[in-house]
């Protein structure tokens, strides 16, 4: 085997590892953001959860083509990298899941807010009919 692709699947599990911690980071912001109400910091999560989706993308590319590098007879390193890839598809879907629920939860703030805000404005609206009236 080639000394570039053993070491570049040496570093597979690091890789994987750094990403699994910030996915667990995302996890404790999101807690701490529902726990405090604070919907602002939901959005800001978007943008990170879209980055280390393309991330885990990425390696799931990179290591495919070193799962086709890597000879047929070497079946044990084989084995390995497919159970890393694996592992990077469960990551995937992980994270799927908590972005597909921080949107659906962020749109539904937005809708609570614009019928608070219709609310608002209807109300508004009547206080105003109602000063016209007595003007008249």
């Amino acid at each position: 085997m080639d000394n570039r692709l053993s070491v570049r699947i040496q570093q597979y599990p690091d890789e994987i590892a750094k990403m699994q911690d910030s996915l667990q980071d995302i996890l404790n912001k999101i807690s701490l953001s529902t726990e405090a109400g604070d919907d602002m910091q939901l959005r800001l999560l978007v943008p990170r959860l879209s980055y280390l989706r393309a991330m885990i993308e990425a390696l799931k590319g990179d290591m495919n083509d070193t799962l086709e590098g890597i000879a047929e007879t070497d079946s044990v390193t084989r084995q390995v990298v497919m159970q890393q890839i694996l592992l990077l598809d469960t990551l995937h879907g992980q994270l799927s899941g908590i972005a597909d629920t921080i949107s659906v939860s962020l749109k539904a703030l937005d809708e609570s807010s614009k019928q608070i805000l219709m609310a608002e404005i209807m109300k508004r609206c009547s206080d105003i009919k109602a000063a016209a009236k007595e003007l008249e």
